[in-house]
């Protein structure tokens, strides 16, 4: 609830969630709603193309779902420049789920754009200097699970003063998960729970 909040009223907004937490869903439903209510040009950023296509088919799934007087006409496009784009039949309400690239945020200007899991985003320092400018009258969300690789755009504008608000997620806000849970993946020698499920900028072997 304080994640969709967020979505809402943070206009730079930097999220550390653990794995599993369901936020990719409840993001592209945000989109979603968005794409539906208003005319937009909004974005979401994903590690490549696979996971951009399945950000896409989220969307889909969920929009086919709705009640019929919530739906928009649309037409979902596919080529060799975009991993997916949902556009309304009049064509004044769009939303781009790209991969990684440097130059991503160079075509486009934004009302909102998402960067998921923006920790392990290739290319990020290149693609956040293409961003931030189309941006800046908008909202720009960096949404990850933290990655131990040091000096990437994502640990820097957490870790470091920025002009983000951080929302930190963690691993025992999500409804079915206890102390058992907890032990069993912690006992698990194949995860290593602090980087994975404790919000912790470390090693995954």
């Amino acid at each position: 609830r304080d994640y969709v909040g967020d979505l809402t009223s943070r206009r730079a907004l930097i999220v550390n969630k653990p794995r599993q937490m369901l936020i990719t869903w409840v993001s592209a439903a945000f989109f979603l709603w968005d794409w539906t209510h208003f005319n937009v040009t909004d974005g979401i950023v994903s590690q490549g193309e696979r996971e951009a296509m399945e950000v896409m088919y989220r969307m889909q799934f969920m929009h086919e779902r709705l009640p019929k007087f919530l739906q928009r006409p649309v037409r979902m496009m596919h080529d060799r420049y975009l991993s997916g784009k949902m556009v309304s039949i009049d064509e004044r309400s769009r939303v781009f789920v790209l991969p990684a690239r440097p130059n991503v945020g160079r075509t486009f200007a934004f009302k909102r754009l998402l960067l998921d899991e923006a920790a392990i985003h290739p290319y990020d320092k290149a693609m956040y200097q293409s961003i931030k400018p189309t941006v800046d009258q908008g909202y720009l969300y960096i949404v990850s699970t933290p990655s131990p690789v040091p000096g990437t755009v994502y640990a820097n504008l957490w870790n470091k003063p920025s002009p983000y608000f951080k929302r930190l997620i963690t691993w025992d806000m999500h409804p079915e998960r206890g102390a058992e849970w907890e032990a069993e993946k912690r006992a698990d020698p194949e995860i290593n729970f602090d980087r994975e499920y404790g919000n912790k900028f470390v090693q995954s072997g």
